[in-house]
This record gives structure tokens, C-alpha cells and sequence, in this order.
């Protein structure tokens, strides 16, 4: 979902991109097969724990090197500025649009309706064309 959202969005934007670029962000999640998936804001809840987090994946590409182009670190050397912000947004945007579903569903628990929050504040006020589909979302 994530590639799929990067592109679209990407022309919409102003943000090229090649198949180097679009294998990464089809493929940004393979390393979490091996660390396990962790959500945005337990990853990033301190400079500490985004500290951990990286250290955790390094020692997982270690035993599996050709998990490394997988790394954050890897993929923000690979992609421009500009590509890694809207990826970044993407990713946000599909857990925000799984959330929403789950929320829709009828999970209204603290921690769906936190992350949702959370999602919404960093994606937010980036993209005004990313605006109007998160304002116009349907379920």
C-alpha cells in the first residue's frame, strides 16, 4: 500500500523517482520480517529509543546482509530529500488508513485513536493534495 501510495502522489507533488527507488519503497518493510514491526510512535518515542531501534536492525543485517538496502539509514542515503520525506508520509498514511478502518470497524481503543492522532499531526499540513485525501477518505 505504501508504493502504491508514493505513486501516486509522487507526480502529484513534484517528486521524481526511479525503479531503484520504487523497489525500495515496495520493499521497506522486508527487514521487519527478521526485528518485528514496532509502531512510529514507540520507535521514535525518544532519541534513546530511536537509538535501540537502529541498533536492533543493524544487528539483524549483520546476520542478514542482504537485508541492509532495507535499512532506514540505508534507504535515507539511497533516496533525495524529497523522495524520503513523501515515503515517510506514505508510510504514515497507510498505518493512519488502517486505523481509521479499525476504528470504523469499532476498535476505539486509547491506543487507535492515539495513533490516529499522532498520524495526523506529522502528516498534516506537508502536502495540501495529501490534505484534501485524508479529509475526503472514505471507508
Amino acid at each position: 500500500m505504501v508504493a502504491q501510495l508514493f505513486q501516486h502522489f509522487a507526480p502529484l507533488v513534484d517528486v521524481p523517482y526511479d525503479i531503484t527507488v520504487l523497489r525500495l519503497v515496495l520493499n521497506h518493510d522486508i527487514l521487519e520480517a527478521v526485528t518485528g514491526d514496532l509502531p512510529y510512535d514507540v520507535k521514535n518515542l525518544s532519541a534513546d529509543t530511536s537509538m535501540c531501534w537502529e541498533k536492533i536492525e543493524n544487528e539483524a543485517t549483520s546476520i542478514h546482509p542482504i537485508l541492509e538496502k532495507y535499512s532506514d539509514s540505508e534507504i535515507k542515503e539511497v533516496m533525495s530529500p524529497g523522495q524520503h520525506h513523501l515515503f515517510k508520509l506514505c508510510d504514515l498514511l497507510e498505518l493512519w488508513i488502517f486505523l481509521k478502518e479499525e476504528h470504523a470497524l469499532g476498535n476505539n481503543t486509547r491506543q487507535c485513536l492515539q495513533i490516529i492522532g499522532t498520524c495526523e499531526r506529522l502528516i498534516y499540513g506537508h502536502y495540501p493534495v495529501m490534505d484534501r485525501f485524508m479529509d475526503t477518505y472514505k471507508f
